[in-house]
């Protein structure tokens, strides 16, 4: 088997693993995907624009972000063994991180002194109850040691 062969069969392979295991390539996934993205470089340039970049809030960030997309994978999961079929759970759940990450974003901007929108907010706060987020999630504090 050639070189080729093999690396298109394995990425074929790893691509078709990762589908199945996130439940698709919706728009829902593909906008937290750009979100999450957006929200690292906005959480980088920040650090460097206000002279207090570091490296462990930056892993601790990127860890974070690797949190989310298993908690997707186990939303995908039990949503398989649901009778309807449906994403649902998983849907709730990628608008909650879609949300977190856009008001991140936000803050990330905002503490740069760039002028949001007022119709950024707004469509957050639809978002926001689309996800019944105050509700439906709960959001766990790490205790921090000083």
């Amino acid at each position: 088997m050639k070189t080729d062969s093999i690396i298109s069969t394995i990425f074929a392979g790893s691509m078709t693993s990762f589908t199945a295991l996130f439940g698709g390539w919706d728009l829902a996934f593909k906008i937290f995907l750009i979100f999450m993205t957006c929200d690292i470089i906005t959480g980088v340039i920040k650090g460097m624009v206000l002279k207090d970049y570091s490296s462990k809030r930056m892993r601790e960030g990127v860890m974070a972000k690797f949190g989310y997309l298993i908690i997707i994978v186990l939303a995908t999961q039990i949503d398989l063994l649901m009778p309807t079929g449906s994403p649902l759970i998983r849907t709730l759940v990628i608008y909650f991180y879609i949300f977190t990450e856009a008001s991140s974003i936000i803050e990330n901007l905002g503490q740069m002194g760039v002028p949001i929108p007022i119709v950024i907010a707004d469509k957050l706060s639809v978002l926001r109850d689309m996800a019944n987020i105050e509700k439906g999630f709960k959001r766990e504090v790490k205790n921090k040691k000083e």
